[in-house]
């Protein structure tokens, strides 16, 4: 956890009386949820197409016109 900078900030929040232990147990949980559901949403989900296997990879500065 010493360099965990999520766990830190999750502290820091926790000793400053911004965010309660409890409060900081439901974030957690809500991320966990989140993450779950986005798993099985890949897993089910159709494979990307080959042709978009390059896209957000490069900069691309004819679509930032578009």
């Amino acid at each position: 956890m010493k360099k965990d900078p999520i766990a830190r900030f999750g502290a820091r929040l926790e000793k400053q009386g911004i965010l309660s232990w409890q409060g900081r147990q439901q974030v957690q949980a809500d991320v966990m949820c989140e993450i779950t559901e986005a798993i099985k949403f890949a897993e089910v989900g159709p494979d990307p197409r080959p042709e978009d296997a390059d896209m957000y990879v490069y900069y691309d500065r004819e679509a930032e016109n578009r």
